[in-house]
């Protein structure tokens, strides 16, 4: 019975490297695997810890994800280690899109709601429609990001009206409490553009 739960339990293991290895070639970023070694699910944090740190390249706010979707950002790097936010208790909200950036109206800002492992989606308003079992992406829009990262799926539609935005329920995508390997995306934004202080009709000194 040992061996055949052994065997089991390497076959699962095979599968969820196979998983993970597949997201890093579909990757469009450079990526870099990486192990869960601890974790506070306290009430005041819920946050993991990986065994990668800046001597890897690993800096604050990049992005960690599975294969089932996005997981949080890196909050901390010390040289061997990085501590990483999971987006059920990340309160600075990530830019996020219902459907397909691009074509949905239905635009806002997805954050923790900090009572049960469910994600918010706000400010989007009433008169968009939105219905539960549709995916829920990142837009890119927030600075930390890239778009088009499977955020989950809505559960629940609080209806709004054309002036009171309407709340989203959403299921997170990766499996947050039992996820034991993760990649890093060595992802840096790009820089915004200087805001020009100068006036469009000003004379410009010589």
């Amino acid at each position: 019975e040992i061996k055949v739960q052994n065997s089991k339990s390497l076959t699962v293991e095979n599968e969820r490297l196979k998983s993970l290895l597949g997201l890093k070639e579909q990757s469009a970023y450079k990526t870099l695997s990486a192990q869960i070694i601890g974790r506070d699910s306290s009430a005041w944090f819920d946050t993991s810890i990986i065994n990668r740190g800046s001597l890897d390249g690993v800096k604050l706010n990049m992005p960690i994800v599975t294969n089932g979707g996005l997981v949080g950002r890196v909050t901390a790097v010390s040289p061997l280690t990085a501590q990483v936010a999971l987006i059920t208790k990340d309160k600075s909200g990530l830019g996020a899109v219902v459907g397909e950036l691009g074509t949905s109206n239905a635009l806002g800002v997805v954050s923790g709601n900090g009572k049960k492992e469910l994600l918010e989606m706000g400010y989007v308003p009433g008169s968009v429609e939105v219905k539960a079992g549709e995916g829920v992406y990142t837009t890119g829009q927030d600075g930390i990001y890239p778009a088009n990262l499977k955020i989950g799926e809505v559960v629940e539609v609080r209806a709004g009206s054309a002036t009171v935005a309407q709340q989203i329920f959403i299921q997170p995508s990766a499996k947050l409490s039992s996820m034991q390997e993760v990649v890093v995306l060595l992802y840096e934004p790009p820089p915004r553009p200087e805001f020009d202080k100068s006036l469009p009709n000003a004379a410009k000194k010589k």
